[in-house]
């Protein structure tokens, strides 16, 4: 009697930890979140001038936080690429013509493939360039003409932040209590 009573309550934990877990690259109609439209079309109206018209390359990806009092944190950037394919959103929608990819800030997406992921990335298609995997690079030098060419490897640094980024912190009555554009 003990033995599958365990294999029961096992089972059951094991379910709901599968449960529990986001639904990877789920399509949603993120329009019928009157939050999420409110914040995506405002920072849509910030960033339309600072960003490219002419570029037809480009997604919006949604970070959202909730910090456990009421209050959610939307944070917005718009990619060019598909380094988002390293670490997959939960959600995606359309956004008029445009893509908006939808993370919960708690929850992480831990499938890899599937039906979900094939059709998100088949609705993408060519809105992004594609990331080339990072290779070595190397530079050569010498002091001067006396001595031999010296071929060193380097290290690129990034430094600074995607002038596209915005944050939006908002209070459980969904109203905007601060604006940070992260420098």
């Amino acid at each position: 009697m003990k033995k599958p009573l365990l294999l029961s309550l096992f089972a059951l934990c094991i379910l709901s930890s599968l449960s529990a877990r986001a639904q990877c690259c789920e399509k949603v109609y993120a329009l019928e979140d009157s939050l999420i439209q409110k914040f995506t079309q405002l920072y849509w109206e910030e960033i339309v001038d600072e960003r490219c018209k002419w570029v037809d390359k480009g997604i919006y990806v949604l970070t959202i936080i909730d910090h456990g009092d009421g209050g959610k944190s939307y944070s917005y950037k718009y990619l060019y690429d598909d380094r988002f394919k390293a670490n997959l959103p939960n959600k995606w929608s359309y956004m008029g013509k445009d893509i908006l990819l939808i993370y919960d800030g708690t929850t992480g997406c831990e499938v890899r493939n599937g039906p979900n992921i094939e059709n998100m990335l088949t609705h993408i298609g060519d809105r992004v360039y594609i990331n080339p995997p990072k290779t070595q690079q190397y530079t050569e030098y010498r002091l001067d003409k006396n001595h031999p060419y010296v071929i060193e490897k380097f290290e690129s640094a990034s430094v600074g932040n995607d002038s596209h980024n915005i944050i939006y912190l908002v209070d459980k009555q969904g109203r905007l209590v601060k604006k940070i554009r992260p420098a």
